[in-house]
């Protein structure tokens, strides 16, 4: 590859990079959000049964939880694209800039086993539901099968966009 192809990659990639930061912090902060939303508003302004409250509860709980673990993950996303994005971009930056965006790539292809994980719990939460008739538990299964399969679609987005601009 030239040099040129390689600072051109560099800040193409520094745009995905900054650019999916700001979509997960976004989507953190929006489930965050709503399960803080959904326990402080909603259960007080309407009427419901016992039931849609255990799950929509428990579905909550995940929201709230999940937005605050992936808001962490989503600011250390912001602050590593930052920190590139001051770099001015030479042909060493560049190389610098491409090895850590194959490195995110192994980080995608761990997380794409711990989502089929997540998805597994999720399941499994789902299966134990039905077994001892808890709504709790459905609510649970349904929240983290919610965020796990959100995250697989945003990682693998995130996959095929730096994948496409590495094989450049």
């Amino acid at each position: 590859m030239s040099v040129i192809n390689d600072e051109l990659r560099a800040r193409a990639l520094r745009h995905i990079r900054r650019g999916h930061s700001y979509v997960f912090a976004a989507a953190a902060m929006g489930s965050f959000v709503s399960g803080i939303v959904w326990f402080s508003v909603i259960p007080s302004s309407i009427e419901s049964s016992a039931v849609a409250r255990q799950v929509g509860d428990a579905v909550q709980f995940q929201f709230i939880v999940w937005g605050l673990i992936n808001a962490i993950f989503g600011l250390m996303g912001l602050r590593d694209a930052r920190r590139f994005n001051v770099r001015p971009m030479n042909a060493e930056q560049a190389v610098i800039e491409l090895k850590e965006a194959r490195s995110i790539l192994g980080v995608l292809r761990f997380n794409a086993r711990l989502n089929l994980l997540w998805i597994a719990i999720g399941l499994l939460l789902l299966a134990a539901a039905g077994i001892w008739r808890s709504w709790g538990l459905l609510g649970h299964g349904a929240g983290v099968m919610v965020q796990a399969l959100w995250l697989v679609g945003f990682d693998a987005s995130l996959k095929a966009k730096l994948r496409t601009c590495l094989d450049r």
